[in-house]
C-alpha cells in the first residue's frame, strides 16, 4: 500500500509493526523500495508512511520520518500522520518540561501529546480524544498503541482517509485507491471527526466530540494531489478533473490546433477540454520516467532537473493549448512554453484547470509563502507575460466547486481565495517557515 501512495511523499518511508516483545520499526530516506528492505516477520498490526515534509527539514534527520515511536513503561505508541498542525509550537512548549524532542515537527508533538494523555488516563479512547481536541489544523492519523490500531480524521475533514475489511483484516490508507487497487474491494471513508479503534479485527467507531458545523475538504486534493482513481468525500478524483477541463473549454476564444497535456498532472483535465472544443490531444511532452513528482521536491532541486522531452514534429507550426492542473510557481511552465516556441510552435496558449493560486497553504501543501506564488500580486495578463504564453486562462472558484460537486462552505480553497477555515496569523506562519 505504501507503493500505491508513493505520489504523496518521496523523501523517505517507514514501517512499524507489533510483536509480543514490543513495537519494531524500520525507516530510511528514499522511495519505498529503497528505504524499506523485505521484512520477513508475522504480525497482526503494522503501520507505514511516505514522507512529504511541511514541517522540519528535508532529508537531514531520519528521526523526522514516520512512523514515530515513543515508549514509557508499559505504554508503546507508533504514529504516522498526514496534515499540518498549526498550533504545535504552543503545545510543544507546554510538553517540554516532560519530554525531550528530537525533531522540530508537528508529528512528534502529536505523538507525545497522546502519550502524555495516556499516562494520565490509561484509557485509549479518552486519551486520543483529549489530545485531538487540543490540535488545530489538518490531520489524518494512524497509530499503534500496544496491540491496538487507532485511526482518526480531523473534524473539518481536510485530508482523505479510508479503510476496508478484507478477508478478516482491516486495511487503512490515505487514499481509497491504495486499498481498492490491491484488493478489488471498495474502501469506505473515515468520517470527519471520527475515531476508529481496531483490535483483533473488531471495529469500534467514536466521535472526537466537537461539532464545528462546517467542512473544509482540501480542494487541492481534487486538483492535483490525490490519485485519479481515488474517491474523496464520495467524489471520484478522475471525474472532477475531467469536469474542470470541460469548464476550462467553455472559456476558449482562441484558434487551437492541438491540445497538449502536461504529463501527468494535466492529462485528465485535457480530456474534458479537448472533447469539449473538438480538437485532438497530442502527447508532445514526454515525461522523464522515474523522476517522481517535482512539485513535492525541495526548491533547490526543481530547477536542476529536465522534466520533459518534446516531440518536435507534433508541435511545429501548430497553435497549442497547453493544459495543466494548476500553476503554482510558474518556473517549469515558463521553461516549457519557451522551449515549445523555440522548437517551432506557432502559438502556445496556456490553460489551467483551477483558479489562480495566490495565497499560501498551511494545511499540508508545501507552498507556504506568498512571494513564491506566481499569481500573488499579479494580474492574469502579467502572469501570462511572465510565462511567455500567447494567452492564459484559468477556471474560477465557482467552476471548481461545480466540478468537485461540493459547496464553497464544504471546501478549503484558501490557496485560491485567501479565506482560511482556521484563524491564523499569515505573516507569522510565513516567518515560521522562513526560519526553518
Amino acid at each position: 500500500m505504501l507503493i500505491q501512495i508513493q505520489h504523496r511523499g518521496q523523501e523517505g518511508a517507514g514501517i512499524a509493526w507489533y510483536t509480543p516483545q514490543g513495537i519494531r520499526l524500520i525507516k530510511n530516506f528514499g522511495l519505498v523500495t529503497q528505504a524499506i528492505p523485505e521484512i520477513d516477520v508475522k504480525t497482526n498490526i503494522a503501520i507505514g508512511h511516505v514522507r512529504y515534509s511541511t514541517t522540519g527539514t528535508y532529508m537531514k534527520n531520519v528521526e523526522e520520518l514516520h512512523p514515530m515511536y515513543v515508549k514509557d513503561g508499559s505504554i508503546e505508541i507508533a504514529l504516522a500522520f498526514n496534515g499540518t498542525i498549526t498550533n504545535y509550537k504552543e503545545i510543544r512548549k507546554e510538553l517540554s518540561s516532560s519530554y525531550t524532542f528530537n525533531t522540530d515537527t508537528d508529528t512528534e508533538v502529536i505523538l507525545k501529546l497522546i502519550h502524555y494523555e495516556l499516562k494520565k488516563k490509561n484509557d485509549i479512547l479518552e486519551s486520543v480524544r483529549n489530545a485531538l481536541l487540543r490540535l488545530s489544523g489538518s490531520y489524518s492519523i494512524v497509530l499503534m498503541i500496544n496491540d491496538k490500531l487507532v485511526i482518526a480524521r480531523d473534524p473539518l475533514g481536510f485530508k482523505p482517509l479510508a479503510y476496508a475489511e478484507v478477508d478478516g483484516s482491516v486495511l487503512v490508507a490515505s487514499e481509497s485507491s491504495a486499498i481498492s487497487t490491491l484488493t478489488g474491494v471498495e474502501a469506505r471513508e473515515v468520517e470527519p471527526g471520527e475515531i476508529i479503534i481496531i483490535h483483533n479485527g473488531e471495529i469500534e467507531k467514536h466521535e472526537i466530540g466537537v461539532d464545528i458545523g462546517k467542512r473544509a475538504y482540501c480542494a487541492f486534493e481534487y486538483v492535483y494531489f490525490s490519485r485519479p482513481d481515488t474517491v474523496f468525500n464520495g467524489v471520484t478524483i478522475y471525474e472532477s478533473r475531467k469536469k474542470m477541463g470541460q469548464y476550462l473549454a467553455d472559456l476558449e476564444d482562441q484558434e487551437i490546433d492541438i491540445v497538449v497535456p502536461i504529463p501527468e498532472t494535466g492529462r485528465i483535465a485535457s480530456y474534458g477540454y479537448a472533447q469539449k472544443i473538438g480538437k485532438p490531444i497530442e502527447d508532445a511532452l514526454i515525461k522523464v520516467r522515474y523522476m517522481g513528482r517535482s512539485f513535492i521536491m525541495p526548491r533547490e532541486l526543481r530547477s536542476l532537473i529536465a522534466r520533459f522531452g518534446i516531440v518536435r514534429s507534433v508541435i511545429t507550426n501548430r497553435k497549442i493549448a497547453l493544459v495543466d492542473d494548476s500553476l503554482v510557481r510558474g518556473t517549469t511552465m515558463r521553461n516549457i512554453v519557451k522551449t515549445l516556441k523555440n522548437l517551432g510552435a506557432d502559438r502556445v496558449h496556456v490553460r489551467i484547470a483551477s483558479p489562480p493560486i495566490r495565497y499560501p497553504c498551511f494545511m499540508g501543501i508545501d507552498f507556504p509563502t506568498r512571494e513564491e506564488l506566481i499569481a500573488y500580486g499579479k494580474t492574469i495578463m502579467e502572469v501570462c507575460k511572465h510565462i511567455c504564453a500567447d494567452s492564459l486562462k484559468y477556471i474560477c472558484t465557482k467552476m471548481l466547486e461545480r466540478a468537485i460537486g461540493k459547496r464553497e462552505d464544504e471546501l478549503c480553497m484558501a490557496c485560491f481565495t485567501g479565506l482560511y477555515p482556521i484563524q491564523m496569523d499569515i505573516l507569522e506562519k510565513e516567518k515560521e517557515f522562513l526560519r526553518r
